[in-house]
């Protein structure tokens, strides 16, 4: 009978209490990270996420960006059970440190869902920015990717540290900067190609040749197959060439029309 008690008395309402709740907590942390997985995989992230750089450094740790995320929630309600059943046992400091988490929770969980978007957007852009400017053949324009990945990764962070009520008047100060440098940037980089779309413009609007016609420009000539906003492609022969238009401004062109 003593023995029975004894074994009795190690079953305390608090040591119940406890074990049920981390029991609980584990349940519904499994749960919400299954849930999560699917309303995630069900709105499309998987397919918005693949070729970032983010997908692939999960992919290289075994994981993908969707699982991941559901983990962090899991874990995140686990350490919750946790601190909960340090309070219960009267911790020390474990109120507190309850009260703080619960204080803190919804920020740094949101700052962290921010800061993912931005990277997975930043990765985005780039693909798209890197898609839209393939057929340009002009080095600098390799950049430009990279400048729109990071320009929205550096609004993400500054989003997050408002969350996070960090003073961010220098950084904002530092991105007005930083768009002033890309527009500087942009002006000496691409200052022929803007003479060329601004000299395009108006071989477009004023059409003192059209395609068909046999044009030369300095020592290049032939037929005029395309005009674009940046070029005018003419034919010769066999051989092809690509004027800028600020060349025809600048040199002049003779033109012999061949219209029906």
């Amino acid at each position: 009978m003593q023995i029975g008690e004894q074994i009795l008395s190690l079953f305390s309402e608090e040591i119940v209490l406890i074990s049920l709740l981390l029991v609980v907590g584990a349940i519904v942390a499994q749960v919400i990270a299954r849930r999560s997985k699917k309303i995630l995989e069900s709105i499309g992230i998987p397919e918005a996420v693949e070729g970032t750089s983010l997908e692939r450094t999960m992919g290289k740790m075994g994981t993908s960006t969707v699982v991941m995320v559901s983990k962090i929630s899991m874990w995140l309600i686990i350490g919750g059970t946790v601190l909960l059943a340090l309070t219960i046992l009267d911790v020390n400091y474990s109120q507190s440190l309850v009260e703080a988490t619960a204080d803190i929770f919804p920020s740094v969980f949101s700052s962290l869902l921010i800061f993912l978007t931005g990277v997975v957007l930043g990765d985005k852009a780039e693909i798209l920015v890197a898609r839209s400017l393939r057929g340009i053949k002009v080095s600098e324009v390799g950049i430009i990717p990279k400048i729109a990945k990071y320009s929205v990764i550096y609004i993400s962070i500054l989003i997050v540290l408002g969350q996070l009520d960090v003073a961010t008047n220098a950084l904002v100060v530092l991105l007005g900067a930083y768009a002033l440098s890309i527009v500087a940037f942009s002006a000496v980089a691409f200052s022929d190609m803007l003479k060329s779309t601004a000299a395009g413009l108006y071989l477009v609007l004023t059409q003192p040749y059209v395609i068909g016609d046999e044009i030369r420009v300095g020592d290049t000539g032939g037929v005029v197959q395309e005009i674009t906003m940046l070029v005018t492609r003419v034919e010769s022969g066999e051989e092809e060439c690509m004027i800028p238009n600020d060349r025809v401004f600048r040199d002049g062109v003779s033109t012999k029309i061949n219209r029906d």
